[in-house]
């Protein structure tokens, strides 16, 4: 015998008037021999929305089951505004930010012209591709680089949202992908923390922050060659002092560069959770 659930004859009650507006629907279901039965089958009949007065009102789950003889059930059904079910987080929002970020470059990708100043015999001398030289070495300048900037806010059951969770965010944050995650190659993600608060009510919104820059591979800047940067790593070179026989005269140039883990790895897809 399969369960079979029927609205009584007192029809929809209801309370309270705008905002707090609520109703209730009861239910009598016949051939349940359990309480998820029973629910399954007022599920099947009870509407999930209800009309009052211009307002949409929603059924909260799991309704009040109550056992009366045999096989025999009721169920009721509250109906009020912000009732959620928590089974299915609504979709994740993003914004996102192609601004770059600015980074001072000490080593040029290319030395493009050299040229002495008009009435200077002699020639230009040659520093390797490194930038605003001194004497006490290369000044640099500042250029914009491709970073990409942005922001995940998922849903959450409040429940879910405990110490454990959070101590999660909270190791994770500062730290750089070890793996492919979320199309990014690892070393290209920086995790920059989460935000969240205690909701009144319904579901738990959390916004992910997040930066990304591009891994270098075998790549070639200045005089070096076969460079493997990744995104967040960092790169430097060392100066020394040597004569520039062309030019006559004792420069500083770039002699060779590192590449220095500076952010640790974590696995995202663990801590994150998605």
């Amino acid at each position: 015998m399969s369960a079979v659930a029927t609205e009584l004859l007192i029809g929809t009650t209801t309370s309270g008037s705008g905002s707090a507006l609520t109703a209730t629907r009861r239910y009598i279901v016949e051939g349940a021999t359990t309480e998820n039965e029973a629910l399954t089958a007022v599920k099947a009949v009870a509407p999930s929305y209800l009309t009052f007065d211009g307002f949409i009102i929603k059924a909260g789950w799991p309704g009040q089951v109550e056992s009366f003889g045999s096989f025999k059930f009721f169920v009721t059904v509250q109906y009020a505004l912000n009732q959620i079910d928590f089974s299915s987080a609504p979709d994740p929002t993003w914004e996102f930010d192609t601004g770059g970020g600015n980074e001072t470059m000490f080593v040029s990708l290319q030395t493009k012209q050299k040229i002495m100043a008009t009435g200077i015999s002699g020639t230009a001398p040659d520093f390797k591709s490194a930038i605003n030289v001194t004497d006490s070495g290369a000044q640099g300048v500042s250029r914009v680089v491709s970073t990409y900037a942005w922001s995940d806010t998922r849903y959450y059951d409040p429940a879910d949202v405990d110490t454990t969770f959070k101590n999660k965010l909270f190791q994770c944050t500062g730290k750089v992908n070890d793996a492919t995650w979320n199309g990014y190659a690892a070393g290209e993600a920086l995790f920059l923390g989460a935000r969240g608060a205690s909701p009144n009510g319904g579901w738990c919104p959390i916004t992910y922050r997040f930066l990304a820059s591009a891994n270098l591979v075998s790549g070639s800047i200045g005089p070096f060659s076969g460079i493997n940067k990744d995104g967040w790593d960092y790169l430097w070179f060392l100066y020394d002092e040597t004569e520039d026989a062309t030019a006559k005269r004792v420069i500083k140039r770039p002699v060779s560069c590192y590449v220095e883990l500076v952010y640790e790895r974590k696995s995202f897809n663990t801590l994150l959770g998605w």
